[in-house]
């Protein structure tokens, strides 16, 4: 069983490239060009409104409009998210230390373009198998 994945990538470009990319790996793909896929910004509380995470992995765009995309997962945990960070990722236009230690902080991956694809999908694949430990043996 696949992930439900959701790509943050203002660039069309990048989008794409990233959606052929887990949707081949046999994943569900959600595209956002911002915030507006997060129940909780939509939510007037402010709250996320769900029992249960709404992807099993997201990948953010770190130069999002008014906050990079490790202050979103940050501000998305405050706010109810059940989306671990750890199978959270931000992607950078440029390496940046300070960047790679606030990710390790939170819990998050980052990854600096150009990256090389087999690191994406070795964390990919690594988040997937980390999901099927913790799923209830479907046999009893």
């Amino acid at each position: 069983m696949g992930l439900r994945v959701v790509i943050m990538e203002p660039d069309r470009d990048d989008r794409t490239m990233l959606m052929k990319l887990v949707g081949d790996l046999g994943h569900e793909v959600s595209i956002a060009s911002g915030k507006e896929y997060c129940r909780a910004v939509q939510s007037s509380s402010g709250q996320c409104p769900l029992s249960e995470p709404c992807c099993d992995l997201k990948i953010i765009n770190n130069s999002q409009v008014g906050e990079s995309g490790l202050e979103l997962i940050s501000w998305q945990q405050r706010h109810g998210c059940m989306i671990s960070p750890e199978n959270s990722a931000v992607v950078a236009e440029k390496r940046s230390n300070d960047l790679s230690m606030k990710a390790r902080r939170l819990g998050s991956r980052t990854f600096f373009k150009p990256f090389l694809v087999k690191e994406l999908v070795d964390w990919v694949y690594q988040v997937k198998k980390s999901k099927e430990k913790v799923r209830p043996d479907d046999r009893w």
